[in-house]
């Protein structure tokens, strides 16, 4: 934080940190809004579906449950990090691009609409005791990660806008490529570890806790 720009200690101390705070993280905040409505978009989205369509998110969702309750904790450990890294590498090389603003974007968007989809079906076959299965096994691993990807996309966000700017002329400066790489890697590491809790989770929790 830049001390010049920090609100001082006092009356009114909170609210002004959190209003520097805000501005000067808006579109990491921006983003992370994003993931969120892409998941309440995914649950609506269930409140139309046809009858063909919840038997065949249900056979989906059984046969996840059943694979992952089964599996070793190395198996379930690179299922939970496999999506997430696709993820990263993806937003990874958009930031390469002049022209791929708009897709970095959407990415917390669609991530969000996959989690609401997910939670809605599970709750539309298992009823209240799914929140209990999403509190324990999803919700942590989905936090970390999820700020994990909005991080990186404001970081390919920065260094798209570099190449954007230089492209029309503009003299602003490149985003340092070694920050980015930097960045990135944190965020790997983020995903790692919390692949690592959720692996743990379900290899010690997933015997005792039933659905329906």
């Amino acid at each position: 934080m830049n001390r010049k720009n920090a609100p001082r200690r006092g009356r009114g101390y909170f609210a002004g940190y959190l209003k520097h705070y805000t501005k000067k993280n808006n579109v990491l905040l921006f983003l992370c809004a994003l993931f969120l409505v892409g998941v309440l978009l995914g649950t609506l989205l269930l409140r139309s579906a046809d009858a063909d369509t919840w038997d065949i998110l249900g056979k989906l969702t059984s046969g996840y449950l059943s694979s992952r309750k089964d599996a070793t904790l190395l198996q379930n450990f690179w299922s939970a990090l496999g999506p997430m890294l696709l993820f990263l590498v993806g937003v990874f090389l958009c930031g390469f691009s002049a022209v791929s603003q708009p897709l970095e974007v959407l990415v917390p968007l669609f991530r969000g609409l996959g989690y609401g989809i997910s939670i809605a079906s599970l709750y539309a076959g298992y009823g209240t005791s799914a929140i209990g299965y999403v509190a324990l096994f999803m919700l942590p691993g989905m936090v970390f990660t999820t700020l994990a990807l909005c991080f990186c996309c404001r970081e390919s966000l920065r260094l798209s806008g570099s190449f954007f700017a230089a492209m029309n002329g503009q003299d602003k400066g490149f985003y340092s490529l070694r920050a980015y790489l930097a960045r990135y890697v944190t965020s790997a590491i983020v995903c790692v570890l919390a692949a690592l809790l959720e692996a743990a989770l379900y290899f010690v929790f997933a015997g005792f806790f039933s659905l329906g």
